[in-house]
């Protein structure tokens, strides 16, 4: 911040992407005010006016500060029309409204998640992988797995394909409700990768329905796991 602030004094041409850095640090940094009198001021007409970039950024900042009702406030801004003599706004795209579903899946808000993606696709922007990855999140906080089977399905339908993060958190989800063997039989269905993540959820739920009790590794078990972290090298 001080350093923008010396850029300004000494009369250095600050650009649009100075500042959109400036309103990304400031939005880390939960000094939101601060960032949004910053976007105010790039509106005057003697500065490069933000971009879609520097209202996501903002956007995020809020969204991962847990001020999800003020990022929703944006959106309608970045929608409105303005008048001819005012700066127009940038229209939101994927990512604007990838930032604003996260943060209403994390507190819980599935109605208004579901509303927003409604209203993204009736303007025309495509769900992306984000896009689905964060509903599939948000339905399986929930517990509610055949909803989160049927975003899988409509991925299909318009051409997403899933990744390791889609099957992470539906095999989290199968192995939270107690349902390991169908979370190992999303995984091969899947033919991905899996990683560190996967193999997580599934011992946490086989630990969960007690599936290992009585069982201890031995040199065996240390050997085959030596081995394999081994030939990661």
């Amino acid at each position: 911040m001080n350093v923008w602030k010396k850029m300004i004094s000494s009369g250095c041409k600050v650009n649009v992407v100075v500042s959109t850095c400036m309103v990304d640090v400031l939005s880390r940094g939960s000094m939101f005010e601060d960032a949004n009198r910053l976007i105010r001021t790039m509106r005057l007409p003697e500065w490069n006016p933000p971009n879609i970039v520097t209202y996501n950024a903002f956007i995020r900042g809020l969204c991962g500060g847990g001020r999800v009702d003020w990022a929703m406030m944006v959106l309608p801004e970045l929608n409105s029309k303005q008048p001819r003599s005012v700066l127009p706004m940038p229209m939101p795209n994927v990512t604007t409204y990838n930032h604003l579903l996260y943060g209403l899946c994390c507190q819980g808000s599935l109605k208004k998640s579901f509303d927003l993606a409604h209203e993204m696709a009736c303007r025309g922007i495509r769900f992306d992988l984000v896009t689905y990855n964060t509903l599939i999140y948000g339905v399986c906080v929930m517990g509610m797995i055949k909803e989160a089977l049927l975003l899988v399905g409509k991925m299909a339908v318009n051409g997403v394909q899933p990744d390791i993060v889609t099957w992470n958190t539906l095999i989290a989800t199968y192995c939270k409700i107690g349902n390991v063997m169908d979370g190992v039989r999303i995984l091969k269905a899947g033919n991905c990768h899996a990683d560190v993540f996967t193999y997580t959820s599934i011992i946490f739920g086989l630990c969960n329905e007690r599936r290992i009790e009585g069982i201890c590794p031995n040199t065996a078990t240390w050997n085959v796991l030596v081995r394999g972290i081994l030939q990661q090298f």
